[in-house]
């Protein structure tokens, strides 16, 4: 990350990284937090975005109607992307269902290959820290799975349930 004084920022020529979803939703090198009560329905957003980005087709469908944007999406996906779907709560079985019903709405003919891959159940313990005192180096758990995995888009659900702090 870089360091600017207050006259190098203000002189700087710099311009906008590119955006996966719409008018930098989600900058390439970016992140996007979800946040919300529990059972809000933020990971079946979640779900729905992940397939969406892997397809490289607009979030939810919603397009513009005012003249001169009809029909232009809201929330466009400018690129197909390879999404890591990291799920701590569903487990395999859960997931599936949630997966089928998707497949309906987005997926029914086309075959996303590795596009989208999903963690779901044991994986290996999966944790954004070490725990201290402990050997194990738990970050070096995603480490492993980025270099398997590849992906462009890495989606934790949830969250909360990949650390152990307060």
């Amino acid at each position: 990350m870089p360091l600017y004084t207050y006259e190098q920022l203000l002189h700087a020529e710099i311009t906008r990284s590119p955006s996966l979803i719409g008018d930098m939703i989600l900058p390439e090198q970016g992140s996007l937090l979800m946040i919300a009560e529990t059972e809000a329905g933020k990971s079946v957003i979640a779900f729905d975005m992940a397939i969406c980005l892997a397809l490289g087709k607009p979030l939810w469908g919603a397009v513009r109607k005012r003249h001169g944007e009809i029909g232009k999406p809201f929330f466009p996906v400018h690129r197909p992307c390879r999404v890591l779907y990291i799920d701590t709560e569903l487990g395999p079985v859960g997931s599936k269902e949630r997966l089928k019903l998707f497949d309906r709405i987005h997926c029914e003919g086309r075959d996303l290959g590795e596009q989208i891959q999903f963690v779901t159940g044991e994986y290996a313990p999966l944790l954004l820290h070490n725990k201290p005192g402990d050997k194990e180096k738990y970050l070096e758990n995603f480490d492993k799975l980025f270099v398997e995995t590849k992906p462009d888009v890495v989606f934790l659900d949830p969250l909360a349930q990949l650390h152990e702090m307060d």
